[in-house]
């Protein structure tokens, strides 16, 4: 009589094939973290992103009220109605312009910072009795908080992510530039007729830094993205 041995699974082979199970689970679950983790940086940069590039956008409309139905005369001045002022440290950059709205004068100022790790951009408007035709914008008057009432923040960010932490950027995430040898004709709306020189204008640079780049620790290497606008209604 032939005897058959009994086979079958064993406990070394369960115990095996449970190890391998474990690390196909495990390195599975590793990749959705990633998956995860990555759809959520990639979320909320988009959404920071949108933040500053409204602000751009907003910014720009704003500012081509400068100098709006002031009746200057070329010659006047170069930027009675509007001036740009930076920190000394670059971690603060402030921008105020002024016009007539056909009733009174209004003076704006847009303070654009980074403190502590949060970027913010706000607006504020002069006090009524210091806003009109003589009043000189300046660094002081600019910086001096007394003069101004917030009227509204247009950017609040957190410079941290979930990978890397808090970002270590000291500088504003849009920064204003308008030095005097940057004024130049720009004519939006057409050409000049033949022989007739184009009158000069400021032009105010905003520099909008990448939030992804700030992350990743490249700032510092890498520049802003500028974004350049004509000041039409100043000569």
């Amino acid at each position: 009589m032939m005897r058959t041995r009994q086979q079958g699974t064993t406990l070394i082979s369960l115990l095996v094939g449970m190890v391998v199970s474990m690390l196909a689970i495990l390195a599975s679950v590793s990749m959705f973290r990633d998956l995860v983790t990555t759809s959520a940086e990639a979320k909320a940069d988009a959404r920071q992103e949108g933040d500053l590039s409204l602000a751009v956008l907003r910014l720009d409309a704003e500012l081509q009220a400068a100098g709006f139905n002031m009746g200057r005369a070329p010659g006047d001045g170069r930027n009675l109605d509007f001036l740009t002022v930076a920190a000394a440290d670059g971690s603060r950059h402030d921008m105020a312009w002024r016009f007539n709205d056909g009733t009174q004068f209004i003076c704006r100022r847009a303070s654009s910072q980074t403190k502590d790790g949060r970027y913010t951009l706000d607006l504020f408007d002069a006090l009524a009795a210091n806003c009109n035709a003589a009043w000189a914008l300046s660094a002081a008057t600019i910086t001096t908080e007394v003069n101004w009432v917030f009227t509204e923040r247009l950017v609040d960010l957190q410079l941290q992510n979930l990978t890397t932490g808090a970002a270590a950027f000291a500088q504003p995430l849009i920064t204003f530039s308008a030095p005097a040898a940057n004024d130049r004709a720009c004519m939006p709306y057409g050409a000049m007729a033949s022989g007739v020189a184009a009158a000069v204008h400021p032009i105010v640079t905003l520099g909008v830094f990448d939030v992804s780049t700030v992350y990743a620790g490249n700032a510092g290497a890498l520049p802003s993205r500028p974004h350049s606008l004509c000041l039409a209604n100043i000569f």
